[in-house]
């Protein structure tokens, strides 16, 4: 049955098209068409037997999107060795609960940026066929690092320019339509360095050109300057974290249009529980370095208007799954506007992964992957978190809505 959302607040998704009240009609997956007072239907209009349900007024936009997701882990302080000692069958079950909280928090797309294959593919593949509600996925699986470098728990490894090259072709062939490369050191990782660059220009390049052959995008992990300009010259589609972001990297990432996801969700998440006892002491020793860092150097970006998109290393201590909403807010807490912070989660993050033809904006034609909240983000970006309807591909997937009416 087409759906009328009636009498919504329509925030677009690009920041430069003002919100709006107006109704969106649904048929099917998509959206057909968006009727403002007094303006006419730009397709079809609503029918005798279409199911009409009154917003008022609350805000609709689109389902976020969260760049950065690791579903087999989650979020407490030992989840990698829970990972590493759970069965298949209980990881694929417990991956399957975690994917539906970000549904649940109105994130209707996912990166999964670093899982066990073929899991996420599966669940990935189960998802799309219907078999079970979960947020569309794209999905990495292994992440290519280097022999005993960062991630390497979770990793396809790599030591040259042919390894590296062969391991990201690894990753087409068992169905990755993401890939990611990991540039330096980092946090969670034992001995791992966050000042190394585990990649030269040239290494990174022949994964890069690999992926990008295959029309895959390549989301790079790179905390230091040294790492972040291998992966930004190598044509890396985004810099992920950024923990030590300077300004001539800041102003070369703006130069290549390369796309930022700083993950700040990370660190703030991390601050107040940084003296928890369940942390392993090289995780509290880097992150007493990075805490403070990332916030200190996120600016630069900012600055320099690199293009950002929402990530929030859900999965990684203290950041649970669904949070794409804090991160925007985050975001807002560096001079960007609600409206931009909005657009990280939406029409920038779709560009970036090359599905904002699919998803990202509220408009004919688009996949109706919906966001309905109390209050107005514009005014308060706190509301993105205040969930009241989702839908997903034209379907109701949760609502919290209260009594109302349907034609």
């Amino acid at each position: 049955m087409p759906l009328v959302l009636a009498n919504a607040l329509v925030i677009h998704g690009d920041p430069s098209v003002a919100p709006r009240l107006g109704d969106v009609l649904v048929e099917g997956e998509r959206i057909v068409d968006i009727v403002v007072p007094g303006g006419r239907h730009a397709g079809r209009g609503a029918g005798p037997a279409t199911e009409r349900i009154d917003l008022g007024g609350r805000a609709l936009l689109p389902g976020l999107i969260d760049c950065h997701v690791h579903l087999c882990l989650t979020g407490e302080t030992r989840s990698d060795e829970l990972y590493a000692s759970e069965g298949p069958d209980r990881l694929l079950v417990r991956m399957a609960g975690l994917a539906q909280r970000h549904l649940h928090a109105g994130v209707t797309t996912v990166r999964d940026l670093g899982g066990p294959e073929p899991a996420v593919f599966v669940l990935r593949d189960a998802i799309r066929d219907g078999l079970i509600d979960g947020p569309r996925i794209l999905a990495a699986g292994l992440a290519v690092t280097t022999t005993n470098g960062h991630g390497s728990w979770i990793g396809a490894l790599a030591d040259d320019a042919d390894g590296v090259a062969a391991a990201v072709q690894g990753r087409l062939d068992a169905g990755a339509d993401a890939i990611k490369i990991i540039a330096t050191g980092g946090v969670h990782t034992p001995g791992s360095d966050l000042m190394t660059a585990q990649y030269s220009e040239g290494e990174m390049r022949a994964g890069i050109e690999t992926a990008h052959r295959a029309g895959v995008t390549i989301g790079s992990h790179a905390s230091n300057p040294v790492g972040m300009a291998n992966a930004i010259r190598a044509g890396a589609d985004s810099i992920e974290h950024g923990i030590f972001l300077d300004e001539p990297t800041a102003a070369l990432m703006a130069k290549h249009g390369t796309t930022f996801v700083p993950t700040l969700a990370a660190t703030y998440l991390f601050e107040p529980h940084a003296n928890h006892p369940d942390i392993p002491d090289y995780v509290r020793e880097k992150a007493a370095m990075t805490v403070p860092a990332h916030r200190r150097n996120f600016p630069f970006a900012v600055r320099h208007g690199v293009t950002m998109a929402v990530g929030t290393d859900a999965g990684s201590t203290f950041v649970g799954h669904g949070l794409a909403a804090v991160e925007v807010e985050i975001l807002t807490r560096f001079g960007i506007s609600p409206l931009e912070a909005i657009a990280a989660g939406t029409l920038n993050a779709a560009r970036m992964l090359h599905i904002d033809a699919q998803v990202g904006t509220v408009q004919p034609g688009r996949t109706a992957d919906l966001l309905v909240v109390d209050g107005d983000p514009t005014r308060d970006i706190r509301a993105l978190q205040s969930v009241a309807l989702v839908v997903k591909s034209g379907r109701i997937v949760r609502e919290a809505l209260g009594p109302r009416t349907s034609a």
